[in-house]
């Protein structure tokens, strides 16, 4: 289903994610968050990195998740751009991913995101799958 952007604030940018699965949720948050820095289409997944974070429910879970994909983009040194992430709910949320990408290339660098925000921060579920809305600080 995918993501788009919503033009409603200007120092911040706000994305909507719609998909199925919550597993396509964090997946397509994930792509949408790191397309504003970088063209993610043009990243070669050629290095994996494995990410795992928890939430009390699937909310915290996917802003948790972003905040550490976010961190690991910095860690690792890697442009992520493929994400296959599995899920598991056993007191509360569980997320394991592998992520792929390619070391970092400055020129390649559009607009950094600082952060994760809870401003219109929602996650609704759905008979037919999911929404979740997300700003991010730049």
């Amino acid at each position: 289903m995918g993501y788009k952007y919503v033009d409603e604030i200007t120092s911040d940018v706000m994305f909507e994610v719609k998909a199925k699965t919550f597993e396509e949720v964090l997946s397509d948050a994930a792509k949408a968050m790191l397309n504003i820095m970088y063209d993610i289409s043009k990243v070669n997944p050629q290095k994996e990195v494995i990410i795992r974070t928890e939430g009390d429910d699937e909310k915290e879970a996917l802003h948790n998740w972003l905040s550490e994909v976010l961190a690991q983009w910095e860690i690792a040194g890697l442009m992520l751009s493929e994400f296959d992430v599995k899920v598991t709910r056993k007191n509360g949320v569980g997320i394991e991913a592998v992520a792929r990408g390619e070391p970092t290339k400055n020129d390649m660098i559009q607009t950094l995101v600082k952060g994760v925000t809870y401003y219109k921060y929602d996650l609704k579920k759905a008979k037919d799958g999911y929404t979740a809305t997300v700003v991010v600080d730049i």
